[in-house]
């Protein structure tokens, strides 16, 4: 069986890294630095899931979850926002905008797999 692949949309180099290393045994896990480029992967690779710095330069995660919720061809694309604000502001916006859930940084291996696990099996 094909292992899902996880695009992690994020800006810090050392978070994608954290991320990719818990997810190591459970996924195959691609990066995209930008929205823009996040853009990109997801129209060639078109991978399971989606965990989406909610902070990225240029266009946020917000717009760029909206931007794929208004397209009908990943309208159902499980999106997680990934984000260090504890504002229930800014979580409810990306529920509102249409992520499935929230993954809180700092995260550990365990929360990050139990977030992504119900998309992975």
């Amino acid at each position: 069986m094909t292992p899902k692949t996880v695009l992690i949309i994020e800006d810090n180099e050392d978070i994608w890294l954290a991320a990719k290393t818990s997810l190591r045994k459970v996924c195959e896990c691609i990066w995209a630095s930008s929205a823009e480029k996040g853009l990109e992967i997801i129209h060639i690779k078109k991978p399971d899931v989606i965990l989406m710095d909610l902070q990225l330069p240029m266009m946020s995660g917000i717009e760029l979850t909206q931007k794929l919720r208004a397209m009908d061809e990943y309208r159902n694309m499980v999106i997680m926002a990934f984000t260090a604000s504890a504002l229930p502001e800014q979580k409810k916006e990306a529920l509102d905008a249409g992520c499935n859930g929230i993954v809180s940084k700092p995260f550990t291996r365990k929360e990050l797999i139990e977030a992504l696990e119900p998309y992975l099996s």
